[in-house]
This record gives structure tokens, sequence and C-alpha cells, in this order.
């Protein structure tokens, strides 16, 4: 599998991009920016395969209600894992169990687990039979306020945090959307109210698409392993793990 040329918009980070000295006081002065209107994915968009699914994911609005607001991120990095013979996929071997029950269900339905026994990820089942896609990294994009207000909760030390830094990472998306196991595992995006996909209006500026070995499975061996099945936005200041060598091709 090689990088591949997708259109997309180009990415714009707000220009105020720490927080305020105490990190429990959220600056009510941050840039909020008019964005055109959105609209949801259909059912339909969901029922592909976990490749398919990863790739058509970028660039779609992640939509949480929380608290009764809305916090959006623009999805910029994502991880398939189609299940099979995938040693790295949870349901590796159509090992099926109540805990991993949603990457079985329909095409759109979330499944949030905790890693490390405190961080939540989210990922939505794809048509493949126990395939579904991590979502990795977001841009931040609408309800600023609030997402930075719930990346910051509980949090040891207070720092200065880079809006840049709000999803950057599975479970830093997770904490700053407000989404755990609780109250958002088991849904289908496909049509809740809660928690859902939107299409952004805009078209912009061509990006590529790059093509990178996943992250965090090398116990799966190296068929798993060297799988080129995470997809990120070249240059992306949200992303993860950048892989230079893929870049250059």
């Amino acid at each position: 599998m090689s990088s591949r040329t997708t259109r997309k918009r180009k990415i714009q980070i707000p220009t105020t991009d720490t927080l305020p000295d105490k990190p429990n006081k959220i600056d009510k002065s941050l840039p909020e920016t008019i964005y055109p209107e959105e609209t949801r994915v259909s059912k339909d968009f969901f029922d592909k395969s976990s490749y398919d699914l990863a790739r058509a994911l970028l660039g779609k609005i992640l939509v949480h209600k929380v608290d009764g607001e809305l916090v959006k991120c623009i999805i910029i990095e994502t991880e398939l894992y189609p299940g099979g013979d995938d040693k790295a996929s949870v349901s590796y071997n159509n090992r099926r169990t109540a805990a991993n029950e949603p990457v079985y269900g329909p095409p759109g339905t979330t499944w949030v687990y905790l890693t490390y026994g405190m961080h939540h990820c989210i990922n939505i089942s794809s048509a493949d039979h126990g395939g579904a896609v991590l979502l990795r990294a977001g841009e931040p994009l609408d309800g600023l306020d609030k997402l930075m207000e719930l990346r910051i909760k509980n949090m040891k030390m207070s720092r200065d945090l880079k809006i840049k830094d709000l999803c950057n990472g599975p479970a830093k998306l997770c904490k700053a959307m407000g989404i755990d196991k609780k109250t958002c595992n088991g849904l289908n995006v496909a049509d809740s109210n809660k928690l859902w996909i939107e299409e952004y209006a805009n078209e912009g500026d061509i990006e590529r698409i790059i093509s990178a070995k996943r992250v965090g499975i090398d116990r799966s061996g190296d068929v798993a392993v060297n799988q080129l099945w995470r997809f990120y936005y070249y240059n992306h200041p949200c992303g993860t793990r950048r892989e230079p060598e893929r870049e250059e091709q």
C-alpha cells in the first residue's frame, strides 16, 4: 500500500495556542470561528471495509453533545483493526466477548474501552466482521472552551496546554471530547443524538494522506506490525507519530 493524494480542506489552528496561567480558568476571549453548515453522514457511509472507513473518516467531524453543549473536532488520524487474522485486533480469530461485542455491531457502532485502566479510546465498527477503526487524533473545531475545560479536568500538574495538543492522541481526544465507556460505548453514530459524524462543508487545498504502521502493537507479530493501516494528514500539527520515510515516498 502506498500513500495517496486526496482533496481536503487545509487545517487552520486558532492563533491563541496556550491556556491562561491557571488552567482551571478558561479564557472566554479565545477566538471562535463561524463555520459553514454541516450535515451528518448517512448510515451507508459506515457500511464499508475497515480500510476504506479509516480513510473516509479523515476530514470528517466528530460531534459530541456533552453537558448540553456541542464539542467538535476534525478527525485527522485513524487506525484500522479489521479483525479476522489480524493479531492486533481485539476480535482476532473471531474472538468475541461481552467486552468487545460492539465491534461486531452494525457499521457505525462505537466501541469505547479503557487502556491502562484509566484512559478511554473510541473505535467505530465497519462492515468487516469484528472490524473497527480507532480515532487517533483530531483538530479542535467548535466548543473550544468546553474542550479545554474537559481536557484539563483532574490534571495532576498545572501547565500551559497548547490547543494543538488537546486531541492529539486517542486518549486525549476522548478526554477533550468528554467521551467515556459509561456514556458512549455501544452507540451507533449513524442515528445517535448524543454522538455523531458530520461532513465538513468546505473543500480546500490538496493534502496528502500518509499510510503508516500502527502504534503500540509490537507484540502482535511481524505481519500485523508491518501493515500500513494507520492514516494521517501529512505534516498536520495535531497528529501523533509521523513516519518521515513514508512521507518521502
